[in-house]
């Protein structure tokens, strides 16, 4: 959704500035940034970084959904597996506990225990470097906002 709004917003301003061919063309910017040198609305450069802004934008949107999405369902799935092994240790009976039931059990959450374990070593690098960049953009966003006058 943000990824529209982001993106969809000046390149339907610009679009409807071209189709209905209204005084001088806005052309939008999608993020204000100052990249060094004169980028001249309209020109090669111009189109060289909006291309580049879609790009890492688009990027960013779709990998960090990914991520956080995978993390969330495997986080999930592995709870749900230990609430149903919970279960099921709770409401067996005395006379249906029979050793081979009693080592499926414990071996079921020895596994769980192994997944949580490789989930965690896979995904603390990447919750850590997502923190980190989020923490950049803010902080550039930020900056960028005060730097910018918009109106």
């Amino acid at each position: 959704m943000v990824g529209v709004v982001i993106i969809g917003i000046p390149l339907a301003v610009a679009l409807k500035q071209n189709l209905l061919s209204t005084g001088p063309i806005n052309y939008p910017q999608f993020t204000p940034l100052d990249y060094g040198f004169e980028v001249a609305r309209g020109s090669v450069m111009y189109f060289l970084s909006l291309t580049f802004e879609i790009y890492y934008l688009t990027a960013g949107i779709c990998i960090t959904v990914g991520v956080d999405n995978f993390f969330l369902f495997y986080t999930c799935e592995l709870v749900g597996q230990l609430c149903v092994l919970t279960h099921q240790a709770k409401n067996m009976k005395t006379s249906e506990m029979t050793y081979e039931k009693f080592v499926k059990i414990v071996k079921t959450h020895c596994q769980l225990i192994e997944c949580k374990d490789i989930l965690e070593k896979v995904h603390s690098p990447i919750i850590l470097v997502m923190f980190t960049m989020n923490a950049i953009v803010l902080c550039s966003l930020l900056f960028t906002m005060n730097q910018v006058r918009i109106f």
